[in-house]
């Protein structure tokens, strides 16, 4: 059986003191007309989060995100707004964030699919901070995260910038992986007993495979009951009963969904780096852990367990 989402060791995090909205941005807002995104699939990068997307826009109910004019159509679900830093910067653009939504109508479903803001310091304190500001109940937001075998996943992240120019040629996969390595080693180090917290990879290639502490971070702002991890295996094992399991978390209407895939490169995958497979142990380690913590949060059938197996 699909596992529930009832609450689960429910947290109570400590609420900020915050300032009001200034009437400037409040008179450019109207959420009876064009309310803000109340679903997330917050990551991982090149674990199927745009095949999960672009099956759930073509739901009736789910707004069909907009770049902007000269944007990129890759906004067209990465927006990545909640990964900015400064608060008043995200006060100050959370009008032009609502564009890529207005056009939709009031009661569709508006999702915000921006695959950094698993890994990236700060997001999950940026989201419920700003919806805080808005008045937004936030034990309403829904989250969803894809996950795969963290090798693979460096591995695909490395053919996916070959394929389109992105990888600068000045290093190595294997000097990449030697370096990300490092700096999560150099940041254990300076972590000590009740001082110590979660890693944030801020877009290191290494350190976004670090699943089970991006998702303890979230855990210390947002109710564990808010979230729902799927893993690629799953999605493409059986895509008809995920995106039922889905639509029921997001509170949308059951309707069927066609698989169809997104983001896929073809490539002849290089040998295993050195080290990686031994690095990622541990970690994979505490991701079964928190998985035995929190189960209702992991979406798991008879007949499709989570599995990071490809």
């Amino acid at each position: 059986l699909i596992a529930s989402n009832a609450l689960v060791e429910r947290q109570t995090p400590v609420q900020p003191q915050l300032q009001p909205l200034s009437e400037r941005v409040h008179s450019k807002l109207n959420f009876e007309k064009n309310p803000p995104p109340t679903a997330f699939i917050i990551g991982e990068q090149k674990c199927g989060t745009s095949t999960l997307y672009f099956m759930m826009r073509d739901h009736s109910g789910v707004c069909n995100t907009t770049a902007l004019k000269g944007q990129s159509d890759v906004r067209m679900k990465e927006v990545y707004f909640f990964d900015k830093k400064n608060m008043s910067e995200l006060l100050r653009k959370f009008p032009e964030y609502l564009e890529h939504f207005e056009h939709c109508d009031s009661t569709e479903l508006r999702i915000d699919a921006t695959p950094s803001y698993l890994s990236t310091h700060g997001t999950p304190e940026n989201i419920r901070d700003l919806y805080t500001k808005l008045g937004i109940d936030v034990t309403k937001l829904r989250f969803l995260a894809m996950f795969r075998d963290p090798v693979q996943r460096v591995i695909s992240a490395y053919e996916h910038k070959q394929r389109h120019g992105e990888w600068d040629g000045e290093s190595t996969l294997q000097e990449e992986i030697h370096k990300g390595i490092a700096k999560y080693s150099e940041w254990k180090q300076q972590q000590s007993g009740d001082q110590a917290c979660m890693y944030a990879a801020d877009g290191d290639m290494i350190g976004r495979g670090i699943y089970e502490q991006s998702i303890r971070r979230y855990f210390k702002v947002f109710d564990p009951s808010q979230f729902l991890f799927i893993s690629l295996k799953q999605l493409t094992t059986d895509p008809s009963g995920v995106l039922d399991a889905v639509q029921k978390f997001v509170g949308l209407k059951n309707i069927r969904l066609d698989m169809h895939e997104s983001n896929i490169g073809s490539y002849d995958p290089p040998p295993v780096p050195e080290g990686l497979a031994e690095f990622y142990a541990p970690h994979v380690d505490a991701l079964w852990k928190l998985k035995a913590e929190h189960p209702a949060c992991f979406y798991e059938t008879d007949d499709n367990e989570f599995s990071l197996d490809v």
